[in-house]
């Protein structure tokens, strides 16, 4: 039985050893390889063929290769061109002494080979699934409604090319929106060189692409910048460029191009963006693309089978590896949804100590004995400030202390333009640290938190932290990807405001209290009302009728507590309600 045992493990691994051996062949050292390319050079050149190349695949399969852009020296060669007679073919070969790098991508057929070698200096070739070399079929946004091509011309706002995420960050990416030239011999282009037009995007999509792809990595520690001078100040393994323009030489047809893992590489290789409709689209398409340098894979689906997951009609939530410029949050993943074929952890990959960038400092407390204590102004507004959830598992903890009353604090995050990606919850703790009420909107679409409590007298913790909302299979997601930026502000008791509350008084009425769009007040009696904010602030004036429904629109204002005021026998009389 033993005998049977080890005999069926051998036959395992030759078996194994075997498939890998077909999978990687081997072209002798890189020194070999080298001086047989060198002699094949010189053969070519003899025939007046010097612009061609022998690329071997397989044991008995080759290509030639049509070389576009050629660098010499005494130990090294560079090539880089396209497969002779094979449309949206490319290549490139850099070889020295010990090292080998370089692949093959036929688009046509989705086919691609990578060139390598191991530390002993032996170089092989092996056949490879093209999504692990190059992102290719990116979707693409149509154009048509974009006025993008007539402004190809137009000066950007100069402040909009001073922008930067987190200055200092350990790593940097560059959103180039005002055009770009690349030499002959760069990777893209087959070898040729690339002259990229400007953007040509509206100021405000400038800004909102920026703000889209800041928040997504806002987690790590990543300088995202549209400043040139702060870029080239990192070295360049520690930096990559993204062109953002609609000359899409480097990838035709597509939506947006990146070579996989090439974060790092010691090579002008930019990420590269053509969806430039919207803000939203190419910063989503931007993000996408980044991902891709930090050796991300497509989030799609295996049912039904599918390259790239935009997520469910209808529903609020898409993966920033998938296709998520056309849902107003977007988040990384790791395949929590239903059929995901791609279950890779993006948060850990992204932050792995390989890219050299890591997740960003914490900067709050992340419990009571070290919570931040929140500044009053004097009219009890609670100054603002502004942090960061980095990880799921991130809390900030603030301190407050109140005289007694009605406390509102809100949390916001970079909602507008469908740029953030954090969904809040905020955690309300008495002086023990008991946690006494959690506030946070059920709604995937809506990510900001909103606290409103009657305290008594006394001092209080709150903590931020991100959390999930609806199904993470069907629409919704979890608190995986609820990360990134927020700011704290409300009020407390400490206000000039005369005020007798209404609230158990039945001759005056107002419904739903909270509301974010239409308010219905009913009195008994005639009324000139005063709509004040919590600074004490009349924003308007306007009458109800007794006994009749009358109605206020509150759509417009932010969220917060509001009053309504009437003058009655020489005092303000006031009710208060939640704008949520």
């Amino acid at each position: 039985m033993k005998k049977n045992y080890i005999f069926l493990l051998l036959l395992v691994l030759t078996v194994f050893f075997s498939n890998v051996a077909v999978s990687q062949t081997s072209l002798g050292t890189c020194s070999s390889f080298i001086s047989n390319l060198k002699k094949g050079l010189e053969v070519s050149a003899g025939r007046n063929e010097n612009k061609n190349v022998l690329l071997q695949i397989a044991d008995s399969k080759n290509f030639v290769g049509k070389i576009n852009y050629k660098e010499s020296g005494a130990l090294s060669e560079f090539l880089v061109g396209e497969i002779k007679n094979v449309s949206g073919s490319s290549f490139y070969l850099r070889v020295m002494e010990k090292s080998l790098e370089g692949h093959i991508i036929l688009k046509k057929t989705n086919e691609a080979y990578k060139y390598s070698s191991d530390v002993q200096g032996n170089a092989y070739v092996s056949k490879v699934d093209i999504n692990s070399l190059i992102c290719v079929d990116y979707a693409t946004i149509s154009q048509k409604e974009a006025k993008t091509a007539k402004n190809g011309s137009a000066a950007i706002n100069s402040d909009l090319l001073k922008l930067e995420s987190l200055p200092g960050g350990t790593g940097c990416i560059l959103l180039d929106f005002d055009g770009h030239t690349m030499p002959a011999g760069n990777l893209w282009n087959n070898g040729g060189a690339i002259y990229a037009l400007p953007s040509g995007m509206s100021d405000a999509f400038i800004l909102q692409a920026f703000e889209v792809v800041a928040e997504d990595y806002r987690p790590f520690n990543l300088n995202i910048t549209t400043n040139e001078a702060v870029f080239n100040a990192y070295p360049k393994t520690k930096r990559k460029r993204v062109v953002i323009t609609p000359t899409d030489t480097a990838g035709p047809g597509e939506g947006g191009i990146a070579f996989i893992g090439s974060f790092t590489w010691d090579t002008d290789a930019p990420a590269w963006c053509f969806n430039i409709a919207t803000g939203k689209a190419a910063g989503e398409t931007a993000s996408h693309e980044i991902g891709h340098l930090f050796s991300l894979k497509h989030d799609g689906r295996t049912s039904p089978k599918e390259e790239y997951f935009a997520g469910l009609n209808n529903t609020a939530w898409g993966p920033i590896m998938g296709t998520s410029f056309v849902r107003p949050v977007s988040h990384w993943s790791k395949g929590e949804y239903s059929g995901a074929n791609n279950t890779e952890n993006d948060l850990a990959i992204i932050s792995d100590k390989s890219w050299g960038v890591g997740y960003r400092i914490d900067d709050y407390g992340d419990n009571i004995a070290s919570a931040f204590n929140l500044t009053l102004s004097s009219e009890g507004e609670i100054i603002k400030r502004d942090g960061v959830i980095e990880k799921e598992s991130d809390k900030d903890f603030f301190s407050f202390t109140t005289s007694g009353g009605d406390v509102s604090i809100e949390a916001n995050t970079v909602n507008k333009w469908g740029t953030g990606n954090l969904h809040i919850l905020i955690q309300l703790y008495n002086s023990e640290g008991i946690e006494i009420g959690q506030y946070w909107d059920s709604d995937p679409y809506y990510l900001d938190g909103f606290m409103f409590a009657d305290l008594p007298a006394g001092k209080y913790f709150v903590s931020i932290s991100g959390v999930g909302a609806g199904d993470k299979a069907w629409g919704g997601y979890s608190a995986y990807g609820s990360i990134g930026s927020y700011s704290i502000s409300g009020t407390v008791p400490n206000h000039n405001l005369n005020t007798v509350s209404f609230d158990k008084n039945l001759n005056f009425v107002i419904y739903p209290n909270p509301s974010n769009k239409i308010i219905t007040i009913k009195s008994d009696h005639d009324a000139i009302l005063n709509l004040i904010n919590a600074l004490g602030i009349t924003i308007k004036t306007f009458k109800v009728t007794a006994n009749v429904e009358d109605t206020l629109n509150v759509e417009n204002l932010s969220s917060g507590v509001y009053f309504l005021s009437e003058m009655s026998k020489g005092k303000f009389i006031t009710h208060k309600f939640v704008r949520k």
